[in-house]
């Protein structure tokens, strides 16, 4: 008979306490100058989200391989496991490891204790289904970039991206699930929640009333959190694959494939959503490129 293991895991709070991670390759100017704007730009994103609490910045300066003379990388993960740190937030998946077995075992490591960890640059979280796929191709291009070996990685990504039926194109998002042959379908309970928080845009709400109004109702997220954060709603009501097509790249020239999978919300809707966005809106583009805000007045809290 095999006996489980039972472990206790360390009590986590409703807020995360973030831990930042920062790493450069070696103590030059210019690397140092690349550290300062790591941390600084990591901890503004964690004082400005509402659901984080920051709790200590970790830095390293050492290659990307391997584990070795890592003492902070070692000090950070002995925080996760001592329940100090909820959540880990770096600039991309190169400064965290560029090994991938190391990054993959890391990964997992802190996911089994509930730790999340966000890379910020690929804009993928460790807690997202199909992560591993992401951050072994991510972290093999990584790897492969500093051994000269990048190209035919970086073919194949392409090809993926150019394949309707790949997996990169057939990742699980909210308001989807797979069925027993695998196949993406709506998931009908997330699928109301999608409908809703496009419902109350059209309506006039913010996204932070949606954020309310989605917490008051207890609607749990897709990582079953009681709380939203703005971003994920923003993703959401951005994201065209509600439509039911898919965006494929093909050399130059970006494809849409409509119908791939059911549709959840409407193109219609999807437009007008995106037209009140843009019209909402307190950044624009002025003619040069430059990115500007159209008044320079806070918006005053609901």
């Amino acid at each position: 008979m095999k006996i489980e293991k039972s472990v206790s895991l360390p009590k986590r709070s409703k807020i995360k306490r973030a831990g930042v991670y920062c790493r450069v390759s070696s103590s030059k100017d210019d690397q140092m100058n690349s550290l300062a704007n790591q941390v600084e730009k990591l901890m503004s994103d964690i004082v400005k989200n509402p659901d984080l609490k920051l709790f200590d910045v970790y830095v390293d300066v050492s290659s990307g391989r391997g584990k070795y003379e890592r003492k902070n990388m070692e000090r950070l993960k002995a925080d996760c496991k001592a329940g100090k740190v909820d959540y880990i937030i770096t600039k991309s998946v190169s400064r965290f490891y560029r090994d991938t077995e190391y990054l993959l075992r890391t990964v997992r490591e802190l996911r089994e204790i509930g730790v999340e960890i966000f890379f910020q640059n690929e804009n993928v979280s460790s807690f997202d289904k199909d992560s591993e796929l992401m951050l072994a191709i991510i972290g093999g291009v990584a790897q492969a970039e500093s051994d000269d070996k990048s190209l035919n990685i970086k073919w194949g990504i392409s090809k993926m991206r150019e394949n309707p039926e790949s997996k990169m194109n057939n990742r699980v998002f909210y308001g989807y699930r797979r069925d027993e042959d695998g196949k993406l379908i709506v998931d009908e309970e997330q699928a109301k929640v999608v409908k809703m928080i496009y419902d109350m845009f059209l309506d006039g709400d913010s996204i932070l009333k949606i954020k309310r109004k989605l917490e008051e109702r207890e609607i749990l997220t897709s990582r079953g959190n009681d709380k939203w954060s703005k971003r994920s709603i923003e993703v959401i009501l951005d994201d065209e694959r509600y439509t039911g097509a898919i965006r494929i790249r093909e050399g130059m020239l970006i494809k849409i494939i409509k119908e791939h999978r059911p549709a959840i919300i409407s193109i219609s809707t999807f437009q007008e959503v995106k037209r009140m966005r843009q019209k909402r809106s307190n950044v624009m583009m002025t003619e040069d490129g430059t990115i500007v805000r159209k008044s320079t007045r806070y918006s005053s809290p609901e």
